[in-house]
């Protein structure tokens, strides 16, 4: 098994022990910011789930067919990033305030689940540059967003601790901005990416054709 794939199952599984607890602190508090939060991780199960299939099928590849098939699933990612921050900037417009219970303990609960989204997504991107994987870097970045996530969840739960009800709309907003800023550098790189290949792959027709 390499590297990429064990990468890939390690954060699976440390994501579906954060998604119960998302939606167990959700339950716990009333919180529908944190039951989003839960599905946002779902979805970040779903994303890694693709990245493995792909990496198995283009370990199988060699040369510029692997890395296209890397580039693609990036293409992929950064499409699902950009869903990703117009759902948060949906809720941020159609949320309702509402009164919410057990909020100090659950506010130290998600603070946890913001150090495990981080690491994980620090983990993805290094293994993903130390073996030159641009899907698992992508990946990576798409975890970063579940910290982005985490902390709007927090803001919130502290916000209400405080008397600010609408805290966690205002950062939503913000972390709506770093979802898209996020998803655009993706497909910029996936489609530099790609466009490179091509080039590489075309070079030597064009130059035949020229003799």
């Amino acid at each position: 098994m390499n590297r990429k794939v064990t990468t890939l199952l390690i954060a699976i599984g440390v994501n579906i022990l954060l998604i119960a607890t998302k939606f167990f602190l959700a339950n716990a508090s009333g919180s529908l910011a944190l039951s989003a939060s839960g599905w946002h991780s779902f979805a970040d199960v779903f994303v890694s789930l693709i990245v493995l299939g792909g990496l198995v099928f283009s370990s199988e590849r060699a040369g510029a067919l692997a890395r296209r098939i890397e580039h693609g699933l990036s293409l992929f990612i950064s499409i699902f990033i950009f869903y990703m921050g117009y759902r948060v900037f949906a809720d941020v417009i159609g949320g309702h305030e509402h009164e919410l219970m057990n909020v100090g303990w659950v506010a130290l609960g998600a603070l946890l689940t913001i150090a495990f989204a981080y690491f994980m997504g620090r983990y993805k991107t290094f293994v993903g540059r130390a073996t030159d994987s641009p899907a698992l870097i992508a990946d990576g970045m798409h975890s970063t967003m579940d910290v982005y996530s985490s902390t709007v969840v927090l803001a919130g739960l502290l916000g209400y601790l405080i008397g600010f009800r609408s805290l966690d709309k205002v950062a939503a907003v913000i972390v709506a901005l770093f979802i898209f800023s996020a998803g655009y550098h993706i497909f910029q790189g996936a489609l530099a990416g790609l466009g490179h290949i091509e080039h590489r792959f075309l070079q030597p027709f064009r130059l035949s054709r020229r003799g």
